[in-house]
Order: structure tokens, then sequence, then C-alpha cells
């Protein structure tokens, strides 16, 4: 399953967006991985900024509270009840195994 346009187009100005920081961080640029979310000195963020961070959209979001993860579950399982191969499923997601996406 490709991205749709209009995400492709969201990490597009994301990535421009810090190719701009890059330059004016110089030096102290710190990205060597290619991430796209990153802070603006391109080092990554810590989990637990980005597990907070979800918390705070879904709090004010009025909506029912879930966590991070149940994200990634959500998606499996509805790219499996659209149809999508398991094994392209359990790929997605990193799963050493096609048994483990199953289960």
């Amino acid at each position: 399953m490709d991205l749709d346009a209009d995400t492709v187009a969201v990490l597009r100005r994301l990535k421009s967006g810090q190719v701009e920081d890059q330059l004016l961080m110089g030096a102290g640029w710190q990205n060597d991985t290619d991430l796209v979310f990153t802070m603006r000195d391109g080092r990554s963020w810590h989990p637990d900024v980005t597990t907070k961070a979800f918390r705070r959209l879904v709090d004010t979001g009025h909506v029912p509270r879930i966590r991070l993860d149940d994200l990634r579950q959500t998606h499996a399982t509805r790219l499996l009840a659209t149809g999508a191969n398991v094994k392209f499923v359990s790929e997605r997601l990193g799963h050493a195994s096609v048994a483990f996406t199953l289960d």
C-alpha cells in the first residue's frame, strides 16, 4: 500500500523544512539517520516525548483514550480487513514472522 498524495506532500514539506533547519544549524546539525521527524537540530525525538505529545492530542481531541501503539494495531487490523496480504502487513509492522502478526 502506497501513501496517498496528501500524505506524501506533507512529508515532503516537512523534509524541506528540515533542510532549512540543517542549513541554519550548520555544524550543529546532528541527524545522520535521514529521519523526517526530528528536533530542530536534527536529533531524534525521545519516545517519551512522542508518547506525551500523542496523549495531549488525544485528550484535547475528545476521542477515546488510546495508546500510541494502538494506532499500529488498528492500522494492521484495517489492512487485513481490506484484504491486504498478511506477509505485507507483517513486514510493514516489522514483525519477525507472519504467525506473530496473525496472533
